[in-house]
Protein backbone atom coordinates (compact mmCIF):
# COMPACT_ATOMS: atom_id res chain seq x y z
CA UNK A 1 0.00 0.00 0.00
CA UNK A 2 1.16 3.35 -1.15
CA UNK A 3 2.17 5.14 2.01
CA UNK A 4 1.72 8.57 0.21
CA UNK A 5 3.76 10.92 -0.85
CA UNK A 6 6.09 12.49 2.04
CA UNK A 7 5.19 15.46 3.60
CA UNK A 8 8.04 18.05 4.15
CA UNK A 9 9.04 19.33 7.43
CA UNK A 10 10.25 22.46 7.68
CA UNK A 11 12.22 23.69 10.54
CA UNK A 12 14.20 27.08 11.35
CA UNK A 13 17.84 26.66 9.87
CA UNK A 14 20.60 26.97 12.50
CA UNK A 15 23.73 28.51 11.47
CA UNK A 16 25.99 26.37 13.99
CA UNK A 17 27.08 29.39 15.58
CA UNK A 18 25.98 30.42 19.01
CA UNK A 19 25.63 34.22 19.12
CA UNK A 20 24.94 34.55 15.72
CA UNK A 21 21.54 32.17 16.20
CA UNK A 22 20.76 34.04 19.49
CA UNK A 23 21.14 37.53 17.44
CA UNK A 24 19.01 36.41 14.62
CA UNK A 25 16.33 35.10 17.60
CA UNK A 26 16.61 38.54 19.24
CA UNK A 27 16.52 40.43 16.05
CA UNK A 28 13.11 38.65 15.30
CA UNK A 29 12.20 38.95 18.99
CA UNK A 30 12.82 43.04 18.66
CA UNK A 31 11.22 43.25 15.12
CA UNK A 32 7.90 41.78 16.35
CA UNK A 33 7.80 44.23 19.59
CA UNK A 34 8.44 47.03 17.30
CA UNK A 35 5.73 46.15 14.61
CA UNK A 36 3.24 45.49 18.30
CA UNK A 37 4.18 49.09 19.56
CA UNK A 38 3.93 50.70 16.09
CA UNK A 39 0.50 49.54 15.63
CA UNK A 40 -1.07 50.44 18.76
CA UNK A 41 0.74 54.42 18.35
CA UNK A 42 -1.14 54.30 14.87
CA UNK A 43 -4.24 53.48 16.56
CA UNK A 44 -3.74 56.10 19.07
CA UNK A 45 -2.92 58.31 16.38
CA UNK A 46 -5.88 57.42 14.25
CA UNK A 47 -8.46 57.54 17.58
CA UNK A 48 -7.19 61.05 18.11
CA UNK A 49 -7.43 62.20 14.25
CA UNK A 50 -10.90 60.71 14.98
CA UNK A 51 -11.77 62.89 18.16
CA UNK A 52 -10.39 65.78 16.53
CA UNK A 53 -12.91 65.85 13.82
CA UNK A 54 -15.95 65.63 16.09
CA UNK A 55 -14.54 67.88 18.97
CA UNK A 56 -17.06 70.32 19.87
CA UNK A 57 -16.65 73.54 22.05
CA UNK A 58 -19.65 75.08 23.26
CA UNK A 59 -20.08 78.62 24.93
CA UNK A 60 -22.09 80.94 26.20
CA UNK A 61 -22.09 85.06 25.44
CA UNK A 62 -24.11 87.58 25.33
CA UNK A 63 -24.40 91.22 23.05
CA UNK A 64 -25.77 94.75 22.87
CA UNK A 65 -25.84 94.72 19.05
CA UNK A 66 -28.68 96.10 16.70
CA UNK A 67 -30.68 93.38 15.14
CA UNK A 68 -31.72 95.15 11.82
CA UNK A 69 -30.91 98.57 12.81
CA UNK A 70 -32.86 97.89 15.97
CA UNK A 71 -30.94 98.03 19.90
CA UNK A 72 -31.11 94.79 21.23
CA UNK A 73 -29.87 92.89 23.63
CA UNK A 74 -29.30 88.96 23.55
CA UNK A 75 -27.97 85.72 25.60
CA UNK A 76 -26.51 83.02 23.13
CA UNK A 77 -24.90 79.69 23.16
CA UNK A 78 -22.52 79.01 19.96
CA UNK A 79 -20.76 75.79 19.40
CA UNK A 80 -17.05 77.41 17.65
CA UNK A 81 -15.67 73.58 17.45
CA UNK A 82 -15.39 71.40 14.36
CA UNK A 83 -18.20 68.84 15.41
CA UNK A 84 -21.62 68.89 16.86
CA UNK A 85 -22.37 68.92 20.15
CA UNK A 86 -25.26 67.60 22.09
CA UNK A 87 -26.63 70.36 24.91
CA UNK A 88 -27.27 67.69 28.29
CA UNK A 89 -27.70 70.10 31.00
CA UNK A 90 -27.66 74.22 30.99
CA UNK A 91 -27.89 76.46 34.01
CA UNK A 92 -28.25 80.14 34.32
CA UNK A 93 -28.00 82.63 37.30
CA UNK A 94 -28.14 85.66 38.16
CA UNK A 95 -26.45 87.18 41.00
CA UNK A 96 -26.35 83.27 42.26
CA UNK A 97 -30.09 83.07 41.78
CA UNK A 98 -31.28 79.80 39.83
CA UNK A 99 -33.14 80.69 36.48
CA UNK A 100 -35.50 78.81 34.61
CA UNK A 101 -35.96 80.87 31.83
CA UNK A 102 -36.42 84.45 30.26
CA UNK A 103 -39.30 85.61 31.67
CA UNK A 104 -37.82 84.20 35.24
CA UNK A 105 -34.88 86.67 34.56
CA UNK A 106 -36.72 89.69 33.53
CA UNK A 107 -38.81 89.33 35.98
CA UNK A 108 -35.59 88.90 38.77
CA UNK A 109 -33.53 92.05 36.90
CA UNK A 110 -35.22 94.52 35.04
CA UNK A 111 -39.18 94.88 36.23
CA UNK A 112 -40.81 96.28 38.96
CA UNK A 113 -44.00 95.51 39.97
CA UNK A 114 -45.66 98.48 38.48
CA UNK A 115 -44.22 98.06 35.58
CA UNK A 116 -45.22 96.04 31.89
CA UNK A 117 -43.73 92.87 31.71
CA UNK A 118 -40.62 93.05 28.78
CA UNK A 119 -41.53 91.34 25.50
CA UNK A 120 -38.92 88.82 24.12
CA UNK A 121 -37.66 85.97 21.85
CA UNK A 122 -36.49 83.02 23.34
CA UNK A 123 -35.11 79.43 21.96
CA UNK A 124 -35.66 76.28 24.07
CA UNK A 125 -32.37 74.32 24.51
CA UNK A 126 -33.45 71.34 26.32
CA UNK A 127 -32.19 67.89 24.26
CA UNK A 128 -30.79 69.98 21.74
CA UNK A 129 -27.67 69.32 19.18
CA UNK A 130 -25.83 72.03 18.32
CA UNK A 131 -24.13 71.85 14.94
CA UNK A 132 -20.81 73.09 14.48
CA UNK A 133 -19.58 76.68 13.99
CA UNK A 134 -23.61 77.54 15.01
CA UNK A 135 -25.09 79.32 17.70
CA UNK A 136 -28.37 79.31 19.34
CA UNK A 137 -29.89 82.50 20.62
CA UNK A 138 -31.56 81.55 24.21
CA UNK A 139 -33.34 84.94 24.66
CA UNK A 140 -33.40 88.71 22.44
CA UNK A 141 -35.29 91.61 23.53
CA UNK A 142 -35.57 94.50 22.34
CA UNK A 143 -34.89 98.42 22.75
CA UNK A 144 -38.75 99.28 21.20
CA UNK A 145 -40.10 96.36 23.49
CA UNK A 146 -39.09 97.48 26.39
CA UNK A 147 -38.77 101.17 29.18
CA UNK A 148 -35.57 102.83 28.44
CA UNK A 149 -34.90 102.30 32.14
CA UNK A 150 -35.43 98.36 31.69
CA UNK A 151 -33.23 98.45 28.70
CA UNK A 152 -30.85 100.08 30.69
CA UNK A 153 -31.15 97.61 33.74
CA UNK A 154 -31.49 94.59 31.10
CA UNK A 155 -27.47 95.34 30.11
CA UNK A 156 -26.52 95.68 33.24
CA UNK A 157 -27.50 92.32 34.68
CA UNK A 158 -26.91 90.44 31.34
CA UNK A 159 -22.95 90.97 32.59
CA UNK A 160 -24.29 89.67 36.18
CA UNK A 161 -25.54 86.07 34.21
CA UNK A 162 -23.32 82.92 35.25
CA UNK A 163 -24.08 79.84 33.01
CA UNK A 164 -22.88 76.20 33.20
CA UNK A 165 -23.43 74.39 30.29
CA UNK A 166 -23.11 70.10 29.96
CA UNK A 167 -22.39 68.94 26.14
CA UNK A 168 -21.01 65.61 24.63
CA UNK A 169 -19.85 64.60 21.08
CA UNK A 170 -21.16 62.50 19.05
CA UNK A 171 -18.22 59.61 20.61
CA UNK A 172 -19.86 60.62 24.01
CA UNK A 173 -17.14 62.73 25.52
CA UNK A 174 -18.25 65.40 27.67
CA UNK A 175 -17.22 68.45 28.80
CA UNK A 176 -18.86 70.92 31.42
CA UNK A 177 -18.23 74.34 30.52
CA UNK A 178 -18.41 77.24 33.35
CA UNK A 179 -18.35 80.94 31.94
CA UNK A 180 -16.62 81.95 35.32
CA UNK A 181 -13.55 79.57 33.72
CA UNK A 182 -11.58 80.06 31.20
CA UNK A 183 -11.64 76.32 29.74
CA UNK A 184 -14.23 73.20 29.70
CA UNK A 185 -13.47 70.77 31.96
CA UNK A 186 -13.60 67.32 30.36
CA UNK A 187 -15.99 65.24 32.52
CA UNK A 188 -16.65 60.71 32.60
CA UNK A 189 -20.24 61.87 32.49
CA UNK A 190 -22.95 65.25 33.07
CA UNK A 191 -23.92 65.66 36.38
CA UNK A 192 -27.64 66.31 37.26
CA UNK A 193 -28.58 69.93 38.12
CA UNK A 194 -31.17 71.17 40.42
CA UNK A 195 -32.44 73.74 38.40
CA UNK A 196 -32.31 73.37 34.87
CA UNK A 197 -32.84 76.19 32.27
CA UNK A 198 -35.03 75.21 29.78
CA UNK A 199 -36.75 78.03 27.72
Amino acid sequence: MDPGPDHEHHHHHHTGVRWLDMAVGLSAILISVVSLFVAIEHGKTMEHMVEATTWPYVEADHSRASADGVPAISYYVQNNGVGPAKIETFELAWKGRPLRDARDFLNACCTGPDEPKPHYQSSSISDRVLPAKESLMLFRVLGPDVTPEQFQKLDTARLQLHARVCYCSVLEECWLRDSERPKPEKVKACPAVKVGYTD
